[in-house]
């Protein structure tokens, strides 16, 4: 199935209705979905088009006021879309084709969605319009505060939600006036035929299919307001309680959608208290029952990680997260040796995320190869700056001989 950019008024076959969905369904599964990408040469519609909408939006309250009241018609009907089994499952299946999610979560995603849109019908998109009124210093006098739409938007959200953060955030942008360009997956281009199929206007939104560096280019075009993501720690304080749901809750931030989510754990830190109890074996055997067959969880990378051990005798490196910390702490050899594992499995750890990211936002993707060369001269540099701390401390700077590096190389 092609998933093509469309700019305004070119939506090919735009319809949208529950008979139809047998037939994309069949056309998804299992077949690869083929994405068009939007080159750099034909970038000016998009521009063109987003410069034709002025700085005070497509309405205001000054400005065709009976939109505010259509969006809320458009949200009723896509609610009462939405809330369909046959159409609610299809777009739970279609996430599902995008992320690595188990259809629990998944059918999540679209009931957050379905509860927006109920949240915004009727009158609800005209109150959101609400303005205000402060007296002034003399009779008659008032100052009056309105909420002003931006005009030409671009909203580029993250894979790991594919439906319910471009939804909301497009909505919000169309109830007060914008118009936006998305940049987003299949799953959104699905749910604009069916917002069309509700009544929204096909030149309210532009869709664009690019990579990082050609949609770069339009953003040049304007202001840019990011909205970012980061590195998640979870930190267990000295009190032990409920360990059950701590290790279900652990499980589901670390591995649920591989743990590209809000709530993402990329890290556990815990109280030498919780060392002492269950939870460490708990979270073991509840990230052992996930697998890709049912998406519980994605594919995970072991040729980076095995290729730092290969020929090396003594060691058994684990591949569960869990168990790799465990095993940094217990069973790796002591002194230089499991310095030089903790650094490894750190700067693993660190690229295998990094190179994720990579591949799904800017669609360039390396080869376990370079990765591995790249880690490993991050390691050297590491390790010899450590050796140099060390010789500095301990005045010999002339003593190199089985230092952290002379261990590792060899």
């Amino acid at each position: 199935m092609e998933n093509l950019s469309l700019k305004s008024l070119k939506w090919m076959n735009q319809e949208f209705s529950c008979a139809s969905l047998e037939l994309i369904t069949a056309m998804l599964y299992p077949v690869t979905i083929l994405t068009l990408s939007v080159l750099c040469s034909i970038l000016q519609p998009f521009v063109e088009s987003l410069s034709q909408c002025p700085k005070h939006g497509l309405h205001n309250p000054f400005k065709s006021p009976e939109r505010y009241l259509l969006y809320g018609d458009i949200s009723t009907k896509a609610a009462h879309m939405l809330a369909l089994p046959k159409v609610s499952d299809f777009f739970t299946r279609l996430i599902q084709r995008v992320a690595p999610k188990s259809y629990q979560q998944a059918a999540g995603e679209v009931f957050v969605t379905l509860k927006f849109l109920e949240n915004f019908c009727g009158d609800q998109v005209r109150f959101l319009a609400r303005s205000f009124a402060v007296p002034g210093n003399h009779h008659g006098q008032q100052s009056h505060g309105y909420r002003w739409p931006y005009g030409p938007v671009t909203i580029i959200t993250p894979f790991n939600f594919p439906l319910e953060i471009p939804l909301l955030q497009l909505m919000g942008a169309l109830y007060v006036g914008n118009k936006p360009l998305l940049k987003v997956s299949i799953v959104m281009e699905q749910m604009m035929r069916l917002l069309h199929y509700c009544g929204l206007p096909v030149e309210d939104v532009d869709f664009i299919n690019s990579d990082g560096k050609t949609m770069n280019k339009i953003l040049l075009e304007g202001r840019i307001r990011l909205e970012d993501a980061g590195f998640d720690w979870k930190v267990l304080g000295p009190d032990v309680q409920e360990v059950d749901y701590v290790a279900w809750v652990c499980d589901q931030d670390a591995y649920a959608c591989s743990g590209q989510k809000c709530s993402a754990q990329s890290m556990l830190f815990m109280h030498e208290n919780w060392a002492k109890t269950s939870l460490v074996s708990k979270l073991k055997d509840l990230a052992g029952r996930r697998k890709l067959e049912d998406l519980t969880i994605g594919p995970v990378l072991t040729d980076i990680w095995d290729s730092f051990f290969f020929g090396q005798g003594g060691f058994n490196q684990p591949y569960g997260f869990a168990d790799v910390i465990r095993w940094m702490h217990h069973s790796t050899p002591p002194g230089k040796l499991r310095t030089i594992c903790k650094l490894i499995a750190q700067a693993v750890f660190y690229a295998i995320w990094n190179e994720r990211n990579k591949r799904l936002h800017t669609s360039v993707a390396r080869p376990p190869q370079l990765i591995t060369k790249e880690i490993k001269i991050i390691l050297k540099a590491k390790l010899y700056g450590m050796d140099q701390d060390i010789s500095r401390n301990n005045n010999r700077l002339n003593s190199i001989r089985h230092n952290t590096i002379d261990t590792y190389l060899h």
